[in-house]
């Protein structure tokens, strides 16, 4: 690539930083958060088993990857196209998964489900063929140690959020002096008699993922809960 077209260094680390940190989001998605909600809500540990077909084309993408270099190959940005084309899909994915409840996706919809996902990592996968061939045409020979270490940190990144985050967002949380669990939708439901419902039946699931980290950070928490959930424990 010639000199004068090559981004800066710092640009097109932190560009390959945020392409691989959107791709380890749904692998942590698959990895961590689904199967753990797959089995709080019942589901046996046969049907959550076929949860691992739908990592199949990480392992397949050898079979399409030539396609994605030659498809449009010599035309500017063919390799951006396929980025933005994919990344595209797997947020209409993400919103369609966030949009419905979680006990209709592990009953009757779970095929519907496991097809989603598969398309979900198909649609990664394909990034990932995009996003390494743009790495190797941009970063010169000595940037590549570098660029490969931000490719790998970004990629573990995605994957640990969006595990962690989601787990998170059903723990018990403390808000406005009250203590809740977030719902599927993203509401703080109460703990105790005694406390209220912070807006039970708004949001959505996506949002659960920002309501309970956010509110257990910012709101102080209550010592007398806290002792007396500790307590609680105690006497079991």
């Amino acid at each position: 690539m010639p000199e004068a077209r090559r981004p800066a260094l710092p640009v097109l680390l932190g560009t390959l930083a945020v392409l691989y940190f959107l791709q380890g989001l749904p692998a942590g998605l698959l990895a961590k958060a689904v199967p753990s909600l797959a089995r709080e809500s019942g589901l046996s540990r046969e049907w959550i088993g076929l949860l691992g077909l739908a990592a199949a084309p990480w392992a397949l993408k050898f079979l399409w990857a030539p396609w994605v270099d030659r498809l449009g190959r010599g035309r500017p940005g063919h390799r951006k196209r396929w980025v933005i084309g994919c990344q595209a899909l797997v947020v209409l994915i993400l919103l369609l998964l966030s949009f419905t409840e979680r006990a209709v996706w592990f009953a009757d919809a779970f095929p519907l489900l496991l097809l989603l996902l598969l398309l979900l990592n198909t649609a990664s996968a394909t990034q990932d063929i995009a996003a390494d061939g743009l790495a190797v045409r941009l970063l010169r020979p000595e940037w590549r140690g570098p660029g490969n270490s931000v490719q790998v940190l970004g990629y573990k990144v995605g994957l640990i959020l969006s595990g962690a985050l989601l787990r998170l967002a059903r723990q018990p949380v403390v808000a406005g002096g009250h203590s809740g669990v977030v719902t599927d939708t993203g509401g703080v439901v109460p703990r105790t008699p005694g406390d209220v419902a912070l807006d039970p039946s708004g949001g959505t699931g996506v949002a659960a993922l920002v309501v309970a980290p956010v509110a257990g950070l910012l709101a102080p928490p209550r010592l007398a809960a806290v002792g007396s959930d500790f307590a609680g424990l105690q006497g079991r």
